[in-house]
């Protein structure tokens, strides 16, 4: 069970009413902090240079990119639509929709 302000140590001050006090907070430490979501992960590792092998210096996006384009000039469809997402944007796609509704509305006074 979570431990309210007093039961952790804190002096919480409250009104009369249960409000707090002005200047009074029953969670001093704020809330806790996140997580590293994923994407900052990626980033950070793709931030870092390769160590070995063919693309030793350059950074692992760069060798990441540097892998989509030479798979899509060899004719990787999947790798140039990846190459072009990212580059251009998805396109946005329309979905046409046709309703027949014949729907009785009654005013209520």
């Amino acid at each position: 069970m979570a431990k309210t302000g007093e039961q952790a140590g804190n002096k919480v001050e409250r009104n009369a009413d249960g409000t707090l006090k002005k200047g009074s907070t029953a969670n001093p430490n704020g809330s806790p902090k996140k997580g590293t979501s994923v994407a900052e992960l990626l980033r950070k590792k793709a931030a870092r240079k390769v160590l070995t092998g063919k693309n030793k210096g350059k950074t692992y996006g760069d060798a990441i990119a540097e892998a989509i384009l030479d798979k899509a000039q060899g004719g990787d469809l999947k790798a140039a639509d990846l190459f072009y997402d990212r580059i251009e944007g998805k396109p946005h796609q329309t979905i046409a929709q046709t309703t027949e509704t014949k729907a009785e509305v009654r005013v209520i006074e």
